[in-house]
């Protein structure tokens, strides 16, 4: 079995494979990744069967001396037939035995690279076996992290408020009438700001442009929805951004003021956006539950706990 790839810089196959796969989301479709292709080199592998000449799959690559703003799911992305084959047996062994191969025509291609696999990626043994015998040569780092999705399908808006954690319905009964989503990118940057403010954590102000600008990239590609939580005064206290694709809602950004965390909690926002995606017969990806704080709030809107793991060579 010989595979060999091309750069689709025209899109001839990138978008409808990775619409079609299960592992692909908004964080690979040309949509995002062509807020990158100005400030780094934005490379879309597509891999082929030289046998069959069958799309096996592709990895998306963002090069550039800093880190992208967001790394997410960005791992090898398998096109759907091959998800679809029914035994067990042939489809381990096509996955493993296409991933050592694409893995070592990346590895030739890239001294270092980082992929985070989307969670339906099982099977990371390729990563574990590369240069397995060979200790001197370079082998992948591979780092466990975990995620919060929300199944929403088949569920009305009653069932998703009942599994929420108690004070959860009663923050959004009481407040879900100061949510709104009118209201500027720039709203959004400030409160995000304050919330490191109050940690005494400086965010380099590149970063807030290239935020700014990439919040604004989400709303004019229109995968992006912003909402904000105003108190009765109209002082925009909090606000979020979830991008989203065809099959999930991502939880991206949010912010807020906290010398209002003890009047309105910030809850009613990630509550309407679950509701208006659920709308939209959109599953909720909380994108990681990876820290005490942060983790507990996602996790009081009862997700399914979930893995997926980092791969860096």
């Amino acid at each position: 079995m010989s595979i060999s790839f091309i750069l689709d810089n025209e899109n001839k196959y990138w978008d409808k494979l990775i619409s079609n796969s299960s592992h692909g989301t908004i964080f690979s479709l040309s949509s995002y990744l062509d807020f990158y292709k100005n400030t780094f080199e934005v490379l879309k592998y597509v891999f082929f069967d030289e046998e069959t000449n069958n799309i096996i799959a592709c990895v998306p690559i963002i090069l550039g001396d800093e880190k992208p703003l967001f790394n997410v799911y960005n791992g090898i992305i398998y096109n759907q037939e091959i998800h679809d084959i029914e035994s067990n047996t042939r489809r381990y062994s096509s996955i493993l035995s296409y991933s050592e191969k694409i893995i070592s025509l990346l590895s030739k291609k890239h001294k270092n690279f980082r992929l985070t696999m989307n969670p339906n990626f099982e099977d990371l043994r390729a990563f574990q076996w590369h240069n397995y015998n060979e200790k001197k040569k370079p082998q992948f780092k591979i780092d466990l992290r975990y995620t919060g999705v929300l199944n929403l399908k088949n569920l009305n808006q009653d069932q998703i408020l009942l599994n929420f954690r108690k004070s959860r319905r009663k923050e959004f009964k009481k407040f879900s009438n100061l949510v709104s989503s009118e209201g500027t990118v720039e709203d959004l940057i400030k409160l995000y700001k304050l919330t490191f403010d109050r940690q005494d954590i400086e965010i380099d102000k590149n970063f807030l442009k290239n935020l700014t600008n990439f919040c604004n990239h989400a709303i004019k590609k229109k995968f992006g929805r912003i909402n904000f939580l105003r108190n009765s005064k109209g002082t925009t206290v909090s606000s979020s951004l979830f991008v989203y694709d065809s099959k999930t809602a991502y939880s991206l950004v949010a912010g807020s003021d906290p010398s209002y965390r003890d009047e309105l909690p910030s809850s009613p926002l990630t509550i309407d956006q679950i509701l208006y995606f659920h709308k939209k017969n959109l599953n909720i990806d909380f994108l990681g539950i990876n820290s005490p704080k942060r983790g507990d709030f996602k996790i009081s809107f009862s997700p399914k706990i979930v893995n997926y793991f980092e791969v860096t060579l």
